[in-house]
């Protein structure tokens, strides 16, 4: 193979991985909390996840991904502390406890927007 395109091929694995790992701060109840990319594996998971929920067009099985995407973005609402102080058995009802229904769609369709989870938004933005 052409040198050329190995440098250009590299330069371009490079800044994806780099995008990859991108992080983005988001709103929950007026504060700022940090989201980060899910890796390859867990978007093409979720991207699966997200693909049977439309198709059902069953608006609970949509509002329990996003609130799964959520959680999955966000370590600080993965900490084991945060779910005793509040006493959360669920991890994922200590984001049902902070966002209703509406935030989560909202949030959750800010998070897919972001990731490029829907018709590759994202990238075409970019």
């Amino acid at each position: 193979m052409e040198q050329n395109l190995i440098a250009r091929l590299t330069e371009s694995i490079a800044e994806k991985e780099k995008k990859r790992e991108e992080k983005k701060n988001f709103e929950v109840n007026g504060i700022p909390m940090e989201f980060h990319k899910l890796s390859q594996a867990k978007q093409r998971e979720y991207y699966g996840l997200m693909s049977e929920a439309m198709a059902s067009e069953n608006a609970e099985m949509l509002i329990e991904f996003c609130t799964s995407l959520i959680y999955e973005c966000c370590l600080s609402l993965q900490d084991p502390e945060l779910h005793h102080a509040n006493d959360v058995s669920d991890p994922l009802d200590i984001v049902r406890m902070l966002l209703d229904v509406r935030e989560i769609d909202l949030l959750g369709g800010k998070l897919i927007d972001w990731m490029g989870l829907l018709k590759g938004e994202e990238t075409e933005k970019n």
